[in-house]
């Protein structure tokens, strides 16, 4: 947290390129610097061989000024509340072996402790607001996510999009789609748990990859990315892992339905695998809705939850009953 103008050494033309891309990396990389500012400084002093390039993070000059978003103090007290907390995750995920269950605990732990808010303060963008204060927009409940994964020695990397930002993660087996964000609701959905790219690009649209923007890091105020994994796997999607899928014949989906049933809940989440029934789901979702009702009817008799509501998200479907 040095005040004033830091020197970076020696430089040529594009220094201030070649700082844009360090600083973005640095962020990028380091959820758990929730004290670093989103706006810097930078200039140059000396001429020829002797060039320097500076940098400064805390700056007033009256005309100019940027500045740490707490003081020394303020990031001592805050980065033991936050090492606290980010403790208490990674302890109870070592203990779960199964790595499918071990990322699911750390989703749905963060889910329903953060609270989306785009008014809840000055820390909403940070793993630490919303790790500690609880509040935070996507990219807050994104940099949560990848600190904890970083934690227990998860492979998780922010992605900044059209508007938003989200996860990939490597849980064992292959590079997955995560947006912790979009999972929060009223109830814990797992809608976007481990997506492959074909159905993420359904409402998310990733920024390209600073090698293909082709922009200028330090001019330009275009999202980008450093690396884009293909993610193409659903060994690990939540709703094939669990078997709460509709395929062709409805046989799981009768099973999911009447076990979320007699555990006493009022709906069931499940996604569609089959193109046809999609297309059914989507123009007339009462066809498939009512040979589904038929086959838990013939199957559990009256003990049957009858189906009274659906709501479509992309691939995923979610079924109420009274």
């Amino acid at each position: 947290m040095v005040e004033g103008w830091i020197s970076l050494g020696k430089c040529g033309n594009g220094y201030e390129h070649d700082a844009a891309l360090a600083y973005r990396a640095l962020t990028c990389d380091n959820p758990e610097y929730f004290w670093l500012p989103s706006n810097y400084l930078i200039s140059s002093r000396g001429r020829g061989s002797s060039r320097e390039a500076l940098i400064a993070f805390s700056y007033d000059d009256g005309r100019n000024k940027c500045e740490y978003l707490v003081n020394k103090n303020e990031r001592d007290m805050m980065r033991e509340r936050l090492n606290g907390v980010v403790t208490s995750y990674a302890a109870k995920a070592q203990e779960i072996v199964n790595s499918f269950e071990r990322e699911l605990y750390i989703h749905d732990r963060l889910c329903e402790s953060i609270t989306y808010n785009e008014s809840g303060g000055k820390h909403i963008y940070s793993a630490y607001g919303a790790l500690v204060e609880g509040v935070a927009v996507c990219e807050g409940y994104a940099r949560a996510m990848q600190l904890i994964c970083d934690e227990v020695g998860i492979p998780c990397i922010i992605v900044y999009g059209s508007g938003h930002m989200w996860n990939l993660i490597n849980p064992g087996d292959s590079w997955y789609n995560l947006d912790v964000t979009w999972d929060d609701g009223d109830d814990v959905l797992h809608t976007y748990f481990n997506v492959t790219d074909t159905d993420m690009s359904a409402d998310h649209k990733p920024a390209p990859t600073y090698a293909d923007s082709g922009i200028d890091a330090s001019k330009s105020d275009e999202c980008y990315n450093f690396f884009s994994y293909d993610c193409q796997s659903n060994l690990l999607n939540f709703f094939e892992y669990t078997g709460a899928i509709i395929e062709e014949d409805m046989s799981l989906a009768v099973k999911t339905i009447a076990k979320a049933a007699m555990d006493g809940k009022k709906y069931s989440r499940l996604k569609i695998m089959d193109s046809e029934l999609l297309n059914e789901f989507t123009t007339d979702h009462n066809i498939p809705i009512s040979r589904l009702q038929d086959k838990l009817y013939r199957k559990y008799g009256g003990s049957a939850p009858s189906m009274n509501a659906v709501s479509t998200t992309g691939k995923c479907v979610t079924l109420y009953w009274e």
